[in-house]
């Protein structure tokens, strides 16, 4: 083993880690952590709507919706 196995406080993560009821189960939750927070970002990404339109850096007349002046 690569940790000191005779500190107390690693002997019980190992026992908990290694228990079958509770290692799954916080397997499970940084899982769902990790599920959550990435359907979090999608509906970020997909609800993020510019209050402005069609915005663009360098408008150009090939842009669609782009007025000669």
């Amino acid at each position: 083993m690569n940790f000191p196995m005779q500190s107390p406080v690693y002997q019980f993560l190992y026992w908990l880690v290694n228990t079958p009821s509770v290692g799954s189960a916080i397997v499970g939750l940084v899982i769902l952590g990790a599920v959550g927070l990435y359907a979090l970002s999608l509906r970020n990404i997909v609800t993020a709507r510019s209050q402005d339109g069609d915005a663009y850096a360098y408008p150009t007349p090939a842009l669609h919706h782009h007025e000669e002046e």
